[in-house]
C-alpha cells in the first residue's frame, strides 16, 4: 500500500465545486442563485422588495415587479445595475440586458 503525499490531491475549493456543479449540470441554478444574491446589493433594498420574480434566459435578466413605479425605477437604473452585475459575474455568465415587466 502506497501512501500519497498530502498535497497530491489538494485542489482549490472553487475549482472542485465548479467541476462538481458541471458534472451534475447545476451551473444554471448556481448562476441564478449568484445573480439573486447580487440583485439585492445592486438594485437596492426597495427594488429588491418590489421584485416578484427574476428569471435569466439567453443572457437576459427578466424582472417581474410588483408595481409600475418600481418597474419605472428599474428601467431608469437598468444600465447602472447591469454594469455592476457584469463586473461581479464571471465573463461567461454576463447579462446582456435587463427587462422589467
Amino acid at each position: 500500500m502506497t501512501l500519497k503525499k498530502r498535497g497530491d490531491n489538494l485542489r482549490h475549493i472553487g475549482e472542485a465545486l465548479g467541476q462538481w456543479a458541471e458534472k451534475l449540470k447545476l451551473e444554471k441554478g448556481l448562476q441564478h442563485a449568484e445573480i439573486l444574491a447580487l440583485w439585492e446589493e445592486f438594485a437596492g433594498r426597495e427594488l429588491h422588495r418590489s421584485t416578484k420574480k427574476i428569471e435569466i434566459r439567453h443572457s437576459i435578466l427578466y424582472a417581474s415587479m410588483t408595481d409600475s413605479t418600481s418597474r419605472h425605477e428599474l428601467l431608469m437604473r437598468k444600465t447602472e445595475i447591469l454594469e455592476q452585475l457584469n463586473r461581479a459575474l464571471p465573463e461567461d455568465q454576463a447579462v446582456r440586458e435587463i427587462r422589467a415587466f
